[in-house]
C-alpha cells in the first residue's frame, strides 16, 4: 500500500492538538476508520497497540 492511498479528506486533520499519546493514536485510528481504511478500530488498535 503507497501513502498516497490513505490520504483523503477523511483521514486529515489540520490543527489537531491531543493532549497525550494516546490521545494522538485514538485520533489517527478515528481519522484512518473514517477514511475507510480500518474496519474494527477495537481491533485495530488491540492487536498493534503497545502498552
Amino acid at each position: 500500500m503507497r501513502i498516497t492511498e490513505l490520504l483523503n479528506k477523511e483521514s486529515i486533520l489540520l490543527g489537531g492538538a491531543p493532549k497525550s499519546k494516546n490521545e494522538a493514536i485514538d485520533m489517527l485510528v478515528e481519522l484512518q476508520v473514517n477514511g475507510g481504511n480500518i474496519a474494527d478500530k477495537d481491533e485495530y488498535k488491540k492487536r498493534y497497540s503497545r502498552p
